[in-house]
């Protein structure tokens, strides 16, 4: 894969790891084909470092002016009339093998979901941080848990749990519904791919989800999850959603809840 380069007298931007992360990301998406949601989410990527403002971009760059993003958010940018995958080369290059794969595959499907009409507007469900909405957030998180650990019966029990947790905080919290839809529609089927494309056999998927939601206990005491609480649930839904309703990518709309599809 052709890396472009450009550097500073204090470059960040490493550009024989720039390259290997590339080429990771295109193996990885090259693998699916397009299996998972019935396109492919290869397409170029740019990872910046805004310190120094060094570039390295997996094709050469368009003439005109660079994204002024470059550098400051992990998300897709319009450039030279395509979608790009941005990155900030700092986030990507402290990551963990593991991480780093789902990272650059989060974001790359980020930019297909306007294709496949799965970006949901949405604000923060600030509810999350309050004493009641994480009570029963890491109630749900915990049978999540569960439900991927067991299967049969035991699976079913965990998973209905999971959802009556759901619905319980639903009911104290109605008007924030809304948000916690769209979040996980577009945060939690990003973070669901990232988790399934990047694992080598289904069960490696299921342990990414399982270390998701394990995490989730260490960080719960201090950590706000109003915008990140998708990406420890979406993993989870989505693939117990394979298990038990494997057509449900082909049948999810933007305005539907996740966990029922």
């Amino acid at each position: 894969m052709l890396v472009c380069i450009a550097t500073g007298a204090k470059a960040q931007v490493d550009p024989q790891l720039a390259a290997e992360y590339f080429k990771e990301a295109q193996v990885l998406c090259e693998r699916d084909n397009g299996r998972l949601w019935g396109v492919s989410i290869c397409g170029p990527m740019v990872m910046f470092d805004m310190p120094t403002k060094t570039i390295a971009t997996s094709k050469p760059e368009p003439d005109g002016a660079r994204p002024q993003l470059l550098g400051l958010v992990n998300a897709p940018v319009q450039w030279g009339g395509e979608t790009w995958a941005s990155y900030i080369w700092s986030d990507v290059a402290a990551k963990s093998p593991r991480d780093r794969k789902e990272l650059l595959l989060h974001e790359l499907f980020h930019g297909v979901q306007p294709r496949l009409k799965l970006g949901a507007a949405a604000g923060a469900p600030e509810h999350l941080d309050s004493k009641e909405g994480r009570y029963w957030l890491r109630l749900e998180w915990k049978a999540l848990e569960k439900a991927l650990r067991k299967s049969g019966k035991q699976r079913k029990k965990a998973v209905c749990d999971a959802l009556a947790f759901r619905k319980a905080w639903r009911l104290l919290f109605p008007a924030n519904a809304e948000d916690e839809r769209g979040q996980e529609i577009t945060e939690g089927l990003a973070a669901y791919t990232a988790t399934v494309l990047a694992a080598d056999a289904e069960q490696d998927a299921v342990m990414g989800a399982l270390d998701l939601l394990v995490s989730t206990g260490k960080i719960a005491d201090e950590a706000s999850f109003v915008r990140t609480f998708a990406y420890f649930s979406g993993p989870a839904y989505g693939l117990l959603l394979d298990a038990g309703s494997p057509d449900w990518r082909k049948q999810i709309k933007n305005t539907d809840d996740l966990e029922t599809s």
